[in-house]
């Protein structure tokens, strides 16, 4: 093997060296004895220097595999590093957008400023005859590929294959060329719109384009015989506006229409066009006022006769017939809400500052609230549950015929003062159950109580108009009241009147154990004739045990007393010669002089007949919580 590459200096000269073949050994003479020589003494020969060019070689190799081993760490860290990157590519482009090193997000955002999805004012304008034209925008009815999908799409060119080709297209797209992407944007044109808006402007134009000899006056239509009709066909015009649009194309476009001559005039078609049927303002769902529309019409088969019997060039006036609805929306806003139907207010006096708060939310979640006629208001999910996150705290309640401390204690006086204010405005009451115990707030039988699951409180606005719940304590946190607003069509009034009883305990039938209460309405006209009295509810009221005098035990107990001056029926006494025992009515004046108000919820003096027994202590005067001495009003 020869080795090339060797190197020579100024001292030196490469030397050439020449090796000669051995001859091929010769068969074996037979020795003949030669006298001994004399032994040579054989010089050694220094050894040779190592050749300085395949050192070289051997290094430069080396170096070459250093080079390679290196390549190959940096082109993983470099596949490592590109697999990292969360960007499109450098000098990535969208059809010419440099996008390049931007997210998604902010790829999108360029793509939007550059126009893209974004059809501005971009609109097409048909013209019709006699100079009038209707006009469709690009973004009524169209859409596009959005920007986000095309950002996306650059992103994926960038990171479509493995690990090693996303490499080598970032170092591509990094020091190359970069990379260009279409955004093959899709335009898509919704052809049910278009067609809607051409068939509304031609429906619209049909008789503008008869402007010159059809006038449409508040009154009558004037008409006349000799003008045409224009018939356009909405299905091609439709059909050419959507081809316009996938293409991009705003130019102009003009509709040749069908020209129709007085003889197939269609006398059908114009009373289509104007006729509109009446309709009242009326307070929505929504609770907004629509306005009234004035019914127009006219009458078919005489003007039908009047076209017929014109000469050519003469002018047919139509009358119209104009029905106006009972009730305009001027109207309907001047009576909305316009009459206090009535109000009650309940005293907050002995109340801990818990439960006022929770008589303020109570307040606040009926406040507003409006009832469409025939709507029922239902009280529990109105105001939703009573717990802490809720804002509500703890203040005393009554639950299961027991004083407790619990969350929302207190609202039971909101409802109690709705169901008055509801009584007084005359409304249909669904469902109401009175307390366990006395309150102090208003009188027996006129309260109502609530609990999340039961008992509910409930009435149906039973009245024409919508009415509205305002409610509110006032400024200084003393009472709390509740109004009923709404629309008085008739001036009638209620007046509320309650008679009340002990009731005894079965064992021993002269201790009281609380008493029951029988409450009626009665509706007056506006000038204080009786319309209609009713039961409207019954109640029965316990006393607190602290309150119930029970007979003190004894060793030998005498005979049972008995009540001798007073019988005690044991079933509910109703009065056999008055019906109404509560108030009479004087036929003289209907109107009670005690009530001047008839939206107070309770006469400051209410009558009771003497011969209806009553309780000799209706109301517990202590009405507090044994322990905490807190006023218990639910």
């Amino acid at each position: 093997m020869k080795l090339h590459g060797g190197t020579s200096s100024e001292h030196t000269k490469p030397s050439t060296r020449t090796v000669r073949e051995k001859p091929a050994a010769e068969k074996p003479k037979p020795e003949t004895p030669k006298p001994e020589k004399p032994e040579k003494v054989k010089k050694e020969r220094a050894p040779r220097p190592p050749r300085e060019g395949a050192s070289k070689a051997r290094i430069a190799l080396i170096v070459v595999l250093a080079i390679i081993a290196a390549a190959v760490v940096a082109a993983a860290a470099g596949v490592g590093y590109v697999g990292k990157i969360r960007t499109i590519y450098p000098n990535v482009r969208v059809d010419g957008i440099d996008v390049g090193e931007l997210s998604v997000e902010a790829a999108a955002e360029r793509l939007t400023a550059h126009g893209y999805n974004v059809m501005g004012d971009d609109a097409i304008t048909v013209a019709l005859p006699l100079d009038l034209s209707m006009t469709i925008r690009a973004d009524e009815v169209c859409s596009e590929t959005p920007t986000a999908d095309i950002a996306r799409r650059a992103y994926e060119a960038c990171k479509g294959g493995s690990a090693m080709n996303d490499a080598l297209t970032y170092v591509r797209c990094r020091f190359g060329g970069g990379m260009d992407v279409e955004s093959n944007s899709v335009r898509t044109v919704d052809g049910d719109a278009v067609r809607a808006a051409v068939e509304s402007s031609a429906h619209e134009v049909q008789l503008a384009l008869l402007a010159s000899d059809l006038r449409i006056g508040e009154k009558s239509i004037s008409l006349v015989k000799g003008a045409t009709g224009i018939t356009v066909d909405t299905q091609a015009l439709s059909d050419q506006l959507i081809r316009a649009f996938e293409a991009g194309d705003y130019s102009p476009i003009t509709c040749e229409a069908e020209m129709r001559t007085d003889s197939d005039f269609d006398m059908q078609s114009l009373y289509d066009s104007v006729y509109k049927e009446k309709a009242d303002a009326y307070y929505s769902e929504e609770h907004k006022i629509e306005p009234e529309v004035v019914g127009v019409s006219f009458d078919m088969d005489a003007a039908t006769k009047a076209w017929n019997a014109a000469d050519y060039g003469e002018t047919v006036e139509i009358p119209l017939i104009l029905d106006v609805p009972a009730m305009t929306e001027k109207e309907l806003d001047a009576l909305l809400f316009r009459d206090m139907l009535s109000s009650t207010s309940t005293p907050l006096w002995g109340s801990t500052a818990n439960r006022i708060n929770n008589v303020g939310k109570a307040a606040d979640s009926i406040n507003d609230y409006i009832l469409m006629p025939g709507e029922e208001f239902s009280y529990n999910p109105t105001l939703g549950k009573r717990t802490a996150e809720n804002g509500y705290l703890l203040a005393g309640a009554y639950s299961g015929g027991q004083v407790v401390q619990e969350y929302g204690g207190g609202i039971c006086q909101v409802s109690s003062t709705l169901y008055n204010s509801c009584l007084y405005a005359n409304l249909q009451i669904t469902d109401r159950t009175c307390h366990y115990f006395p309150v102090s707030y208003l009188p027996a039988g006129l309260d109502a109580t609530v609990s999340w699951g039961g008992p509910e409180y409930k009435f149906i606005n039973n009245r024409e108009y919508p009415i509205k719940i305002v409610a509110y304590l006032t400024e200084d946190n003393k009472e709390v009241t509740v109004e009923i607003w709404g629309t008085d069509t008739d001036g009638t009034y209620v007046q509320m009147n309650y008679a009340t009883w002990l009731v005894y305990d079965e064992e021993y039938e002269d201790v009281a154990i609380g008493y029951k209460a029988h409450t009626y309405r009665s509706v007056f006209s506006a000038d204080g004739t009786l319309l209609s009295r009713k039961d409207e509810a019954n109640s029965y009221y316990h006393y607190h045990d602290e309150d119930i005098e029970w007979p003190e035990e004894s060793e030998e107990p005498t005979e049972e007393p008995t009540p001798t001056e007073e019988p005690t029926p044991t079933d509910e006494p109703v009065p056999t010669e008055e019906p109404t025992p509560t108030e009479p009515v004087p036929t003289e004046e209907p109107v009670p002089t005690e009530e001047p108000t008839p939206t107070e919820p309770v006469p400051t003096e209410e009558p009771v007949p003497t011969e209806e027994p009553t309780p000799t202590e209706p109301v517990p005067a202590d009405n507090t919580d044994p322990v905490t001495g807190e006023l218990i009003n639910p």
